[in-house]
């Protein structure tokens, strides 16, 4: 059996989806390539049957990890995509928002006014 192991690697949120098709195609090319082993032996009963059982055993476990590999980028982003909509809809984070652009807008203004009136401090 093929051993597989798990690598970790960051990509642009807009080349996701493109990626995410890529591994969709490569994983229905493994499953075209199922369909060509699916093919009954001349011999049943015979080692050709027992090698073809195990080649489409090891091209589903292979299609499995690759629909699960999927599976986990898509639910990932739409994971990402929620808490950034609650994010946005969290009115503590709007209130805490408008909290700092009014610092902001303080520190700005006071710097202003040294600059204007130097020697009034």
């Amino acid at each position: 059996m093929r051993q597989r192991v798990t690598i970790s690697y960051s990509i642009e949120l807009d080349k996701l989806s493109n990626e995410v098709e890529r591994l969709l195609e490569s994983a229905f090319k493994n499953a075209t390539n199922l369909q060509g082993l699916c093919l009954v032996p001349p011999e049943a009963l015979s080692t050709t049957t027992l090698d073809k059982i195990n080649d489409i055993k090891n091209c589903l476990v292979s299609l499995d990890a690759q629909l699960s590999d999927v599976d986990l980028i898509v639910r990932g982003y739409l994971n990402h995509i929620s808490q950034a909509k609650r994010t946005d809809d969290d009115p503590l984070t709007k209130l805490e928002d408008l909290k700092q652009k009014l610092e902001d807008l303080n520190i700005d203004r006071s710097n202003e006014s040294i600059i204007q009136n130097p020697t009034e401090r």
